[in-house]
């Protein structure tokens, strides 16, 4: 019987880190983070023991509900922030005397109770992370920008000993060490001891050397030709596409324009800013970070020890919180940085919802709103004409392997003792 696929499971086009998922014990206030959308009894390793009744023995789906759930459009940003909020977690478990001394007077069995409860904590650690990638992602940028610096610099100096190479070549500086190895060639034949062809060898490897080399550095000019060519013709493209954008940017202000305003509520303004997950498109990738020159020719003639990769700047772009109640971004009130969206995750059952499912669906206004409720009156339709297809295609499935008994059943006639004997009932009314 094939497996039925993971409903939980997260689209192949995330990948693992781009989304963190903060999970809480209805009762103790524990919290467990995790990358997928379902808890395992693994992830109770997070939960230190620190006394009787401290730690789960295992996971119970009916005591533990989502917190919030981080979108990263990044991946390694978000298994650093993983790896960050395990640290601060470790801390406030181990240290929590040095900041709080007035909980040694606690009684044993409160003090477990208070130091089980991480709810307040995570979601601090969580404006903490995210408050250090916005200061460190300047420092990163300027390393960015000095590393991108010295590869430029590197990567001019090397060119300019390939075209002077390149300008040998067309001096006729070829013809002039394939006529060297020759005449060495000669020279070794007329030569009978061992040494002098060992030394007429070792010169004649040097010049074929020099010969590779200036031969390499043609083909280097003619790849870089090639390379601008294409880069040129990319941003040739790219302007020709730009007005069109425009056109289409401006055309959706006006109509945008058009539209009646919409009021608010007073109660409305004071409410944190939410905003819709972002969704990246199938076969999309997220931009990669380089320092090395745009031309790829240029770049292949970079020293390794240049070539290898800078940390990329953790800008906090993009980042979106998604709770299951907004209230609780309360804990860490002024310490979000402006630039994190917050979202809120709707109607929950037990799961969070996924990344690109919309929580939030505001009912649309005019003829916007009454086209999509057409639409969705034609799929749910759709869906109940499907559905009764399935059905009937079932029962007659089901009839067809009722009428088959065996060989017996298709050579010798209906009989009442095959089965076909018809119901008490159905005789009385005959």
């Amino acid at each position: 019987m094939p497996r039925s696929a993971n409903k939980l499971a997260i689209p192949k086009r995330f990948k693992q880190g781009q989304h963190i998922f903060f999970w809480k014990e209805i009762h103790t206030n524990q919290v467990l983070y995790s990358f997928t959308r379902q808890l395992d009894d693994s992830l109770l390793e997070q939960i230190p023991f620190i006394g009787k009744n401290s730690k789960p023995p295992t996971i119970r789906p009916d005591l533990w509900t989502p917190l919030l759930t981080v979108f990263f459009p990044n991946d390694k940003q978000g298994l650093v922030a993983y790896r960050m909020l395990r640290e601060f977690r470790r801390l406030h478990e181990t240290s929590w005397d040095k900041n709080n001394p007035e909980i040694k007077r606690m009684e044993k069995k409160k003090r477990i109770h208070w130091i089980k409860d991480q709810k307040a904590n995570s979601i601090a650690d969580l404006a903490k992370v995210l408050s250090m990638f916005k200061d460190q992602a300047p420092k990163l940028e300027e390393m960015a920008r000095k590393r991108r610096a010295e590869v430029e610099e590197e990567a001019l100096q090397r060119w300019e000993e390939v075209k002077r190479r390149a300008a040998k070549v067309d001096a006729g500086e070829l013809s002039k060490i394939e006529g060297e190895i020759e005449r060495l060639k000669a020279e070794r034949e007329r030569k009978t001891g061992d040494k002098e062809r060992q030394r007429i060898d070792k010169a004649i490897n040097v010049f074929r050397q020099q010969y590779a080399l200036l031969k390499r550095s043609q083909k280097q000019i003619l790849k870089f030709q090639e390379e601008e060519e294409r880069i040129a013709k990319e941003k040739e493209a790219e302007k020709q596409a730009r007005p069109v954008e425009l056109t289409d940017a401006r055309s959706d202000q006006e109509a945008s324009e058009k539209l009646p305003g919409v009021k608010t509520s007073p109660s409305a303004e004071t409410l944190p800013a939410t905003d819709k997950l972002p969704v990246v498109e199938e076969g999309s990738q997220l931009p990669k970070f380089t320092v090395l020159p745009e031309n790829r020719a240029l770049a292949k003639i970079v020293p390794i020890q240049f070539r290898k990769p800078v940390p990329a700047p953790m800008s906090i772009d993009g980042i979106v919180v998604q709770w299951a109640q907004l209230t609780d971004a309360e804990h860490a009130l002024g310490s979000w940085p402006t630039e994190v969206l917050h979202a809120e995750m709707g109607h929950l059952r037990r799961f969070p919802p996924l990344p690109e499912e919309d929580p939030q669906q505001f009912p649309l206004m005019g003829e916007e709103g009454e086209f999509f409720r057409l639409a969705k009156i034609e799929q749910r339709r759709q869906n109940v004409e499907k559905e009764e297809a399935r059905q009937a295609e079932r029962r007659a499935n089901k009839v067809a392997a009722r009428e088959k008994h065996g060989i017996l059943g298709r050579l010798v006639p209906k009989l009442p003792f095959f089965g076909n004997k018809p119901s008490r009932r159905a005789q009385l009314e005959q």
